[in-house]
């Protein structure tokens, strides 16, 4: 069974098409959870929006 922080990363991946080292660089501060985006450095935002239960999930595993 996967912890939550691995749930959130598997959520991420096929929602957002991220790539892994931009994945791996992401850091809680980059998330914005009220506009459900995520900022990788200065340019790249991935809106994560259309699914409820994926912001639910990436939130919760990006608490641990």
């Amino acid at each position: 069974m996967l912890d939550l922080r691995d749930k959130a990363i598997v959520l991420l991946l096929p929602k957002t098409g991220i790539r892994r080292g931009e994945l791996l660089r992401i850091d809680v501060d980059d998330i914005n959870w009220n506009d459900c985006l995520i900022r990788e450095g200065s340019k790249t935002v991935h809106n994560i929006a259309s699914e409820e239960w994926n912001v639910a999930g990436i939130h919760q595993g990006a608490q641990r």
